[in-house]
């Protein structure tokens, strides 16, 4: 008896595949021969699931029936073009093995590295910006990019009128380093259209743009002409200022109330720009609402669309101040012991004739608000017949006569008079 063994099918044995490639490279294919295997030797068919070519993230894979394999990189896709210098990243496909026989196929992995280069910064090739005359401001930003995924950008300006500007050298975001006058520009060609490069660079490889920046006669804003610092002696109530504000194109300008912290001391012409204090300021007593002496407060002009705004500063300085002398003062008028008030008339004395002359007729008592010395003095018609002491008594020179009678006499101290 012959017994025969036959064996049975086994599937067969697929093995992982890797290659590499460099973006950008002169050769942007690579090729290989997939490794599988079968138990029972059957002829081996290969193929990928998808199909015997299939897009991966960075390019393509193509699987010969026969086993041969080719992965062509596609440099221009923006995966590829992410990849900085130097970076690599993985494209993944599967790939089957048939041996014909019925058994499922056997599956594995091409793995391809592939490795980044520098690509170098892209940037459209020219720019025209429009801003009106006085703007400063003239991009929020510069427009390059940049493939490569690490890269850091820096931006760099030249050209005929690059010196009128500033570039922030981070974020390409352009500026007049003055603002510029529609009727006095200065661009090299005198037509109002500035000129510039802007080049973008990764640290090897730059692009460049042409940036045409027109200026047109905008709408600007008034211009303050007045200085915003203003020192004025205390005890000062008349206008000390005169606020002033042109507008570039010519329009009328109005002015607005007051405003700030210290706006209700003052008094403000909105017609003719006149500004004062309601009340004279005192240095030793200062008002302001810090109390530091210097007033603080704000005026708006406007030419009816864009508006201004002045802050103002106003220091009170000190003045030396001399004391105020004031006259002084009689506070009575009294008769004496030797005389009598004449009730019906007021500073009238009754006085008897033949007594002696140094009897006083009345008395004078002053005094002096600052506390001087004081003197007594009289005058009038009459005043050559008496005299009066540094006491205030007043006495006739010679013993009265009432067959002779004569006037009483006015008193004055210092040079004040009382009649």
């Amino acid at each position: 008896m012959t017994v025969s063994l036959n064996g049975a099918p086994e599937p067969p044995i697929a093995t992982d595949a890797t290659a590499s490639i460099t973006e950008d490279a002169a050769q942007a294919t690579v090729s290989g021969l997939l490794a599988a295997s079968d138990p029972n030797n059957d002829p081996l068919t290969f193929s990928q699931p998808g199909g015997n070519t299939v897009t991966g993230v960075f390019g393509q894979l193509t699987v010969a029936a026969n086993g041969t394999f080719t992965y062509t990189l596609n440099n221009a896709d923006a995966d590829t073009n992410g990849l900085g210098a130097g970076q690599t990243a993985t494209d993944v496909f599967t790939y089957q093995v048939d041996d014909g026989t019925g058994q499922p196929p056997a599956t594995a992995q091409v793995r391809i590295t592939v490795t980044g280069a520098n690509d170098a910064p892209t940037i459209a090739a020219t720019r025209a910006v429009t801003v009106n005359a006085g703007t400063t401001a003239v991009t929020s930003a510069g427009d390059g990019a940049d493939p490569d995924s690490n890269s850091t950008l820096r931006y760099t300006i030249a050209g005929t009128d690059a010196a009128l500007f500033t570039v922030n050298a981070q974020t390409g975001a352009l500026a007049f380093a003055t603002p510029p006058s529609f009727s006095n520009p200065q661009d090299q060609g005198g037509d109002n259209v500035y000129d510039l490069t802007l080049t973008v660079s990764d640290g090897s490889l730059t692009a460049s743009q042409a940036v045409a920046v027109t200026v047109v006669s905008g709408n600007q804003a008034p211009v303050f002409q007045n200085d915003a610092e203003i020192s004025v002696t205390e005890n000062t109530i008349v206008s000390f200022l005169t606020i002033s504000a042109t507008d570039p194109n010519g329009d009328p300008v109005t002015y607005g109330a007051l405003t700030g912290a210290d706006a209700t001391r003052f008094a403000f012409d909105s017609a003719t720009g006149e500004l004062r204090f309601l009340q004279s300021p005192d240095f030793e007593a200062p008002a302001d609402a810090n109390g530091d002496n210097i007033y603080e407060i704000a005026v708006t002009a406007s030419d009816g669309t864009a508006t201004a705004t002045q802050n103002l500063f106003i220091s009170v300085t000190d003045v030396v101040e001399a004391p105020n002398n004031n006259p002084p003062v009689i506070d009575t008028i009294a008769a004496s012991n030797f005389a009598a008030a004449d009730p019906n008339n007021a500073n009238t004395f009754l006085y008897n004739e033949l007594q002696a002359a140094t009897n006083p007729v009345f008395l004078v008592s002053a005094s002096d608000p600052n506390n001087d010395a004081l003197t007594f003095a009289l005058t009038g018609a009459d005043s050559a017949l008496f005299a009066i002491n540094p006491l205030g008594q007043v006495v006739f020179n010679d013993a009265p006569d009432f067959e002779a009678p004569s006037m009483p006499a006015a008193t004055t101290a210092t040079n004040c008079r009382w009649w």
